[in-house]
């Protein structure tokens, strides 16, 4: 079974900082793919950026991903680099850096307690991809499954730099529901983007945005003057919405194309920030339409503050069996929304 516990890669999918800047110069990110990187300019080596969508996987193994980008290659010591943390956000297991060189960079991925506490799982050394500094990312790979029994492996570029089998659990927790993309403190600058949590290996995966385009099939929200435009900044603007005032409203959007290339599709998932009102509907479904027909997730029950909300697709829901590319994107008559409910 193919389970998407997160993905994401811009504003409304994480907790974004102070520090943190959106990126959309296309040098430190693949522009075939996303729209941005979420820099991350902490200026003290625990600063980090988490999704805001919480996610649970128990005690199945699992893997998270996201593809790092740099203004120049390299890390400074005790940097928190990509961590995963509990239901709280609090780190327990991390990659710190060791060392300030890149020739190589060495590191330790460590079990910590909520008041500190670091067990060395294992150590090692990798270098900083140098082939473009500054214009590519590279991905990081955690594989976990977080029980006393379990086990952490942690990848670069597809490579295995180390791993741990055993208890790389802490304080008694047995659930982890949040990635951590940290920074360099004051170092080279962290450009994340294309993040996932998946229950298969996403090493040779890509994730692509597919962000609104103009009005699809059935548009009839009636607040905030509705417009792809409301909807598709790469910077979140909360000034322009689009709202809907009576129960049963659709909200639908043509998206851009896919991505040049042959890929198979694990699956197609759509993401918003929304929030209700004092009166009038307080859950959303989310949408897509394929095959001349709407098909809606399970309700989301809405926060009078805006919070991000997702469900994933694993397979075409009018056919039944996996996506195919020439079936998503700007293909004719595919949209995604979101249907208002009561």
């Amino acid at each position: 079974m193919t389970i998407i516990y997160f993905a994401g890669g811009e504003d409304i999918d994480f907790l974004i900082q102070g520090n943190t800047v959106i990126n959309t110069g296309g040098t430190n990110y693949r522009t075939t793919f996303a729209r941005c990187a979420l820099n991350n300019s902490g200026t003290t080596t625990f600063d980090t950026i988490f999704n805001k969508k919480p996610f649970s996987v128990g005690s199945a193994a699992f893997w998270a991903a996201a593809r790092l980008g740099q203004s120049s290659p390299g890390g400074i010591i005790n940097s928190e680099q990509f961590k995963l943390a509990d239901v709280n956000r609090i780190t327990r297991i991390r990659m710190r850096l060791t060392s300030n060189t890149n020739a190589p960079q060495t590191f330790a991925v460590e079990k910590v307690t909520a008041a500190g506490v670091a067990t060395n799982l294992f150590s090692g050394s990798f270098v900083y991809d140098t082939i473009n500094p500054g214009t590519e990312s590279t991905q990081f790979a955690w594989h976990v499954q977080y029980t006393t029994t379990g086990f952490c492996e942690l990848y670069y570029k597809g490579v295995l730099l180390g791993s741990f089998t055993g208890d790389v659990t802490t304080d008694g927790i047995t659930d982890l529901a949040y990635i951590g993309l940290g920074n360099n403190a004051n170092g080279p600058r962290n450009f994340w983007s294309e993040c996932m949590v998946t229950d298969f290996d996403p090493r040779a995966c890509s994730l692509q945005t597919f962000a609104p385009v103009a009005n699809g099939n059935t548009h009839n929200f009636d607040t905030g003057t509705p417009a792809a435009a409301n909807v598709n900044e790469v910077t979140l603007n909360l000034a322009t919405l689009d709202g809907s005032t009576t129960a049963g409203q659709i909200d639908e959007y043509t998206t851009a194309a896919v991505a040049a290339g042959t890929f198979d599709v694990a699956a197609y998932g759509v993401s918003a920030f929304l929030s209700k009102g004092t009166s009038g509907p307080s859950k959303a479904d989310l949408a897509v339409r394929t095959g001349g027909a709407d098909f809606f997730s399970a309700d989301q029950v809405l926060n009078t503050f805006y919070d991000n909300f997702q469900n994933w697709w694993t397979a075409n829901p009018n056919t039944g069996v996996a996506w195919l590319t020439s079936q998503i994107g700007s293909t004719a008559g595919f949209n995604i929304g979101v249907k208002s409910v009561t």
